[in-house]
């Protein structure tokens, strides 16, 4: 008996060893140094349940032996579990800060586009895109010419912000045709236009539902904003907008594009 009741001791030691060290590595090994913590516990009270039964101590000994055990069962081990549970706590909250990303920096508008001419010809860079709450612009399109050409960058996307969704950037044609104070013919821009931003396509698909619609019930032909943004009268779009309960409207911009804003 005196060989197991040795062996006991060396394992509930080891246990207890084994929940030091577990506590002073991190969160993952937490969880098993409370479980460590509790066998540890129950091997020494069996072990030291049984040296009461079989020792030739006398039962004042074992008595006191027994409060002290008792005194380890329902203080130490509640507080030393509850210690854990706390460090666990305060470890996640602290590997949760560390691993949340600094607070994004304000946008800034992309660059414009560059031009180049080798020759007697033309080129015209393309405007920045607009800012979004945090993201750049894209930079505008770059034109270069070597010989009597004429080139124009195309405009560089712009990015969204939480109340503003602007439309796809202009095209290399409108670039040139604006810039020369031409007019701009509705169906060449449709070609080389640059992509909408999710946040604007979002918006887009609605407003092209309730042109749908208002072509149907006034018995129109449909046509496409992107050849004329006044097919349909903004009053009436922004009137379905707020009919079915969304917080943002439409406004035409460059007299040509719907720019998507939430009013103020």
């Amino acid at each position: 008996m005196t060989e197991i009741l040795s062996a006991a001791d060396w394992i509930t030691a080891l246990l207890f060893a084994g929940t030091i060290g577990m506590i002073a590595f991190g969160v993952h090994e937490l969880t098993g140094a409370r479980w460590l913590l509790i066998i540890a516990a129950s091997l020494a009270a069996v072990r030291w349940g049984v040296w009461a039964f079989v020792t030739d101590s006398p039962w004042l000994v074992r008595l006191i032996v027994g409060g002290m055990i008792g005194a380890f069962f329902f203080a130490a081990m509640p507080a030393s579990l509850a210690w854990i549970d706390a460090r666990q706590i305060t470890l996640k909250l602290a590997a949760a800060r560390a691993a949340t990303p600094p607070a994004p920096v304000e946008g800034s508008g992309g660059a414009g586009g560059s031009a180049k001419v080798g020759g007697n010809g033309i080129a015209i860079g393309g405007p920045g895109g607009h800012a979004g709450k945090y993201g750049r612009g894209g930079a505008g399109g770059s034109a270069e010419v070597s010989g009597d050409g004429i080139a124009a960058g195309g405009g560089g996307g712009s990015v969204d912000t939480d109340t503003l969704w602007r439309p796809p950037p202009p095209t290399g044609y409108e670039v040139y045709q604006e810039h020369a104070g031409l007019p701009i013919d509705p169906k060449l821009r449709k070609y080389g236009r640059g992509g909408m931003s999710p946040g604007y396509a979002a918006r887009y698909d609605v407003v092209l539902k309730l042109w749908a619609d208002y072509f149907k019930s006034n018995n129109k032909p449909p046509q496409d904003p992107v050849e004329n943004v006044h097919a349909v009268p903004l009053e009436y779009v922004n009137e379905k907008l707020a009919a079915i309960g969304v917080n943002w409207r439409a406004r035409i911009v460059r007299n040509l594009d719907y720019e998507f804003y939430v009013p103020s």
